[in-house]
């Protein structure tokens, strides 16, 4: 039976570090109000509509190798152990001064408008740096030095629908995300669990501007296992579904606490992850 987590929700306004660390130490998950302003979420969701409606040969035209940006048809990406996702694909952009953005010409303004919502998310990141580093006793300014001007990553996802074949309601394997914090925004259609005192848990639909922040495993290793990484999938069955994610990580040349870079990190564990 589906059951509902109810994780809090707490103004992004009045947000503090007991409130934000506490239920991210309890579920792994923490809910924000009013993180963006509701049309922007409902523009985001209405570009990933029209860009998910080009054709395969169009949206090929911007795959590259690597997935940090463009275009990553289905097949390519998975959980480590399992097989290659075999429908869900998905658009990527990373920082632009680091790695210039690959948006389809073919619509208008979708590019400016990504790389805006990715300002938004960044935002967002940086403020919820000092309230984590508050909750965990880190000495002023430690996360914020850490992942300010980050490779962050914004990622469109498309889950077509199915209608023959459903060989299970599952259509993304359990996995815990490898960055420090992840942000789900509000408007997805419920599909997201998280697994949370032996059991699958829902999280439901999310209003469009608000978000779902989530913990990764570079922040259990940072809170040093305080926080753990939350297990999560979509299970949703056969219908359609878009997601908008934003994955925050620390520089690339910070040292965690395993002694690794945390680019060396990334890149291992996501090599795990592509068939390609």
């Amino acid at each position: 039976m589906e059951t509902k987590i109810l994780f809090p929700f707490f103004e992004r306004g009045d947000l503090r570090a007991d409130e934000f660390g506490g239920s991210l130490e309890q579920y792994g998950c923490v809910g924000i109000r009013h993180a963006f302003d509701a049309g922007i979420a409902f523009a985001a969701y209405h570009f990933a509509r029209t860009l998910f409606r080009l054709s395969d040969d169009v949206k090929l035209r911007y795959r590259l190798s690597g997935g940090r940006v463009g275009y990553t048809p289905a097949g390519i990406e998975g959980v480590a152990g399992a097989s290659a996702d075999p429908s869900r694909h998905f658009w990527n952009m990373t920082r632009p001064s680091i790695m210039k953005p690959v948006w389809p010409h073919e619509i208008f303004a979708l590019g400016t408008f990504y790389e805006n919502l990715y300002n938004l998310f960044d935002e967002l990141t940086n403020d919820l740096a000092a309230p984590l580093g508050e909750f965990l006793g880190k000495p002023s300014g430690y996360f914020e030095m850490r992942s300010r001007g980050a490779p962050h990553l914004l990622r469109i996802n498309h889950y077509p629908t199915l209608t023959e074949g459903i060989a299970s309601a599952v259509r993304f394997p359990a996995h815990r995300d490898f960055g420090l914090l992840t942000i789900y925004l509000g408007g997805a259609a419920s599909g997201l669990e998280i697994y949370h005192k032996d059991r699958w848990h829902t999280i439901g639909y999310i209003p469009h501007g608000d978000v779902v922040v989530a913990a990764g495993n570079i922040l259990a290793m940072e809170s040093a296992g305080r926080i753990s990484a939350v297990r999560h999938r979509v299970f949703m069955g056969g219908k359609e579904r878009f997601s908008i994610v934003f994955f925050g990580e620390p520089l690339p040349n910070v040292v965690l606490p395993t002694g690794e870079y945390a680019s060396n990190y990334l890149a291992r564990l996501s090599a795990r992850i592509r068939r390609e």
